[in-house]
């Protein structure tokens, strides 16, 4: 007999779901309850974004002009329900992104590919002129290592972005494209924080083998869980994608679900709090 999959939702799949009308937030519903039932079955009709950057990425039609954005993961032991938009807008989400798992902490991430190989901007006179000012500035987390930035949620991808940041500022400015669990960990210890000290907060497990490719595990993790929630029946579907709440930033969800069906997405600090000393912010997280 075999063992049905895994499906999960992710934090932006739901937080664009509720966005949409409510006449197709229905539609959404009705679809992901027949997927959440076997996402293998035949009437699933996968198709390939020729232009995603992740090749385990497909396009389901979910009624009309509406599209599912779906992770088939390489051992089909967990579909990801990613992102619900028009055909145009879901396939430019998809062709941008990639989900992939933290080597070090086992986390899943979705990570902005477009933002991680953009090319720099080319400078300005002004800046060309502002440039002796600039060089020589050291990266202010030049004395982590790979392995330090992994822990602390940094998807491999955007190494070479946080080598780069040489202020607090410039870390502020990524915050958009970094996992929440990485800006929240940098920005700590920009403030003074040891990693040990990040990582015993936060109970991370960094001292275990992590198989990159095992998806079906990696959502088990409480990285994971702040992002993504498993669902594993039609109750816990419904309840879930039924009542969830956005904030006028969009960031944090408030949910009328079973505790055993609640994930646990991360909320921001209160508003202003960048304009804080950094010290005091740093009591807020």
């Amino acid at each position: 007999m075999s063992i049905k999959p895994k499906v999960a939702l992710s934090q932006d799949f739901l937080l664009n779901l509720a966005r949409l009308p409510a006449t197709v937030q229905g539609k959404v519903l009705k679809w992901a309850i027949r997927f959440q039932t076997d996402p293998t079955a035949s009437g699933f009709n996968y198709e390939k974004i020729r232009a995603a950057r992740d090749p385990h990425l497909r396009s389901v039609r979910i009624d009309g002009d509406w599209r599912g954005i779906v992770f088939v993961p390489p051992r089909s032991d967990l579909y990801v329900l990613l992102y619900v938009d028009h055909h145009d807008e879901a396939y430019h989400w998809a062709e941008n992104r990639k989900l992939t798992i933290n080597p070090v902490t086992g986390a899943m991430q979705v990570v902005l590919v477009e933002e991680v190989s953009a090319p720099p901007a080319p400078a300005t006179p002004a800046v060309r002129r502002a440039q002796p000012e600039t060089v020589g500035r050291q990266s202010l987390f030049a004395s982590l290592s790979d392995a330090d930035l992994l822990s602390l949620g940094t998807s491999a991808d955007l190494l070479p972005r946080v080598r780069q940041i040489t202020s607090e500022a410039e870390l502020d400015a990524l915050q958009p494209v970094l996992p929440i669990e990485a800006y929240e960990g940098l920005f700590l210890v920009a403030a003074g924080d040891t990693v040990s000290q990040v990582l015993s907060a936060r109970e991370t497990q960094v001292d275990r083998l992590i198989d990159t490719e095992d998806f079906a595990s990696s959502v088990e993790t409480a990285e994971s869980q702040s992002r993504f929630v498993v669902v594993d029946d039609d109750e816990a579907l419904t309840a879930i994608m039924g009542w969830p709440s956005v904030t006028a930033q969009g960031r944090c969800v408030s949910w009328a679900v079973p505790a055993q069906a609640k994930p646990s997405w991360p909320c921001t600090v209160p508003n202003g709090w960048q304009n804080m000393p950094r010290q005091q912010a740093r009591r807020c997280w």
